[in-house]
């Protein structure tokens, strides 16, 4: 087994690993394992992170940025609403500790009071300054009170640029009405 997924999709680029087609603990343990992965024969390594997986324990901080998942913990990510399917993969992606989170148009289709949620956690997450934070939003107000740096993009090419609390509403919403 371990071949026939291995060999459809192994991809080794730029020193990072990229699996596809794998469940969900052991895509991570291969890439938060890299360094140990070279200095052993890739193949043993992969084949002892499947007969051994790591315990997977969702930290409790999660559940705190996000109390409704803990209410939601026996549903199915599927069977969520579409601010709480928002709120899980902002959760997962928390999960791994990221040095930079890249948020696509996190209030696309979301409820205001998840909004208010969301953009919460990310002014938390913001003021620890642990991380990196790219949001891309066509939502003004909120990219207004999150960001402290912002560049506008049309067609392509940055048109406007500068500190998040200079950002002039009129100037930014010409190009971002859809």
């Amino acid at each position: 087994m371990l071949d026939a997924v291995l060999e459809s999709a192994l991809l080794l680029y730029a020193g990072v690993f990229i699996l596809g087609a794998l469940i969900g603990s052991f895509l991570n343990v291969v890439i938060y394992r890299l360094p140990i992965m070279m200095e052993r024969d890739w193949r043993e390594q992969c084949q002892e992170m499947l007969e051994h997986p790591p315990e997977r324990k969702i930290p409790e901080e999660i559940y705190e940025l996000f109390p409704v998942l803990y209410k939601m913990l026996k549903r199915r990510g599927g069977d969520l609403s579409g601010g709480q399917q928002q709120q899980l993969a902002i959760g997962r992606a928390l999960v791994t500790k990221p040095k930079l989170l890249i948020l696509d148009e996190p209030t696309e289709g979301i409820q205001p009071s998840i909004i208010k949620d969301i953009q919460k956690v990310i002014s938390l997450l913001r003021d620890r300054g642990e991380m990196a934070i790219l949001l891309v939003e066509q939502y003004f107000d909120f990219a207004r009170e999150l960001a402290d740096n912002y560049a506008v993009m049309d067609r392509g090419e940055v048109v406007l640029s500068g500190l998040g609390k200079e950002m002039e509403e009129e100037t930014v919403r010409r190009y971002i009405a859809v």
